[in-house]
């Protein structure tokens, strides 16, 4: 019930999957791994990549790769929240069984041995690299539990859906949510299309805390390589695509 054993599949994926497959859509599954290994050469060979879930953990080697699909005309679909937030790295085990431990110091990063380098396991935003410049937004805040709210909706995506300007995706907003950070580089074209208001608390110096409201983004654009790229902004959005819930 915990998921133990199977991250937090039962928690954000698992309802992505069982719509793909209800669809009849034709896709392959990836592991993180296999991105981390392989990525480079296999994600080009298809027409779309799907980040599902919560996605925040990534190595360089995965950065390089799906950045360099969509540089090469990979369409891509980011489904949940908070995702590339942190580098990490992979190293053996005790064993010597390669890609088994998953390193990060996260606020710690000063005691990290590689710390200053390229694989310091830093905030990608901190190396250069911030993560709205791939997905299109960028983390945020959490928690969040509230309606997603669209705001612009390009007229061949919202074909059939019913869905326009102002209709609210009713508790799909949350728990974690991004917002826009500026168009990407290389971006032909970008629409935000989903601006979700919500309320945050923010810790003051000293030491209370004032609640401002803000905005969650949904976003799409086009980069200069033809690749289409959409992101949620929300971690809770897959759970309008299926009921299934393993912990109800």
């Amino acid at each position: 019930r915990s998921s133990y054993g199977a991250g937090q599949y039962f928690s954000w994926e698992i309802q992505t999957v069982r719509f793909l497959e209800r669809e009849g859509y034709n896709v392959m599954y990836s592991t993180n791994i296999d991105t981390h290994v392989a990525g480079a050469t296999r994600l080009p060979q298809f027409r779309g990549f799907l980040s599902v879930g919560h996605d925040e953990y990534w190595t360089r080697s995965m950065y390089d790769a799906v950045e360099g699909a969509r540089n090469v005309g990979v369409n891509m679909a980011f489904l949940g929240a908070n995702t590339a937030y942190w580098q990490v790295r992979l190293e053996p085990d005790a064993r010597g069984a390669v890609n088994r431990r998953m390193v990060g110091y996260r606020y710690w990063v000063s005691e990290d041995p590689l710390n200053g380098t390229s694989t310091a396991t830093n905030l990608w935003r901190n190396l250069g690299r911030a993560e709205a410049g791939l997905v299109g937004v960028q983390y945020d805040y959490d928690p969040v539990d509230g309606d997603i709210v669209i705001s612009n909706c390009p007229s061949w995506i919202c074909l059939g859906t019913g869905v326009t300007a102002g209709t609210r995706l009713t508790g799909l907003l949350g728990y974690e949510v991004d917002q826009a950070a500026g168009v990407p580089t290389g971006a032909t074209n970008f629409t935000v299309m989903g601006v979700s208001p919500y309320v945050a608390n923010v810790n003051n110096p000293d030491g209370t805390q004032t609640q401002v409201t803000r905005n969650a983004n949904m976003s799409f654009y086009v980069h200069n390589s033809g690749a289409q790229v959409f992101a949620t902004g929300s971690m809770q959005w897959s759970l309008g695509l299926d009921d299934f819930q393993a912990y109800p």
